[in-house]
């Protein structure tokens, strides 16, 4: 009988690799469109916003950041409206950046 299994947990083995190597093609295809284009984020901010916002804290966790701010400021060019200080959002991690630069 345990033979017989072999070939079934080969193949079930094959699946989840195949399934596991899509996954990390698609999130590096996901996360190198969004990183290159501001369209497709604002594309992304529409439709899947929680995808974006994955998107936000994993560039400011790797030292980047800015990219948020320019989109909002992008954003608001785009609707022909000034932009005020107050509308950026702060995080954490930045308000610390500028204490420590006071």
């Amino acid at each position: 009988m345990a033979r017989t299994m072999e070939p079934v947990a080969k193949k079930i083995f094959k699946g989840v690799l195949v399934v596991e190597l899509l996954g990390v093609f698609g999130a590096y295809f996901l996360f190198n469109k969004m990183n290159t284009s501001q369209d497709f984020r604002q594309t992304m901010s529409k439709k899947f916003p929680f995808i974006l916002e994955i998107y936000y804290k994993s560039i400011e966790q790797s030292g980047m950041y800015g990219v948020r701010e320019q989109d909002l400021s992008y954003n608001y060019h785009c609707l022909g409206l000034a932009i005020k200080s107050s509308d950026l959002p702060i995080d954490n991690e930045i308000e610390h950046l500028f204490m420590l630069t006071k």
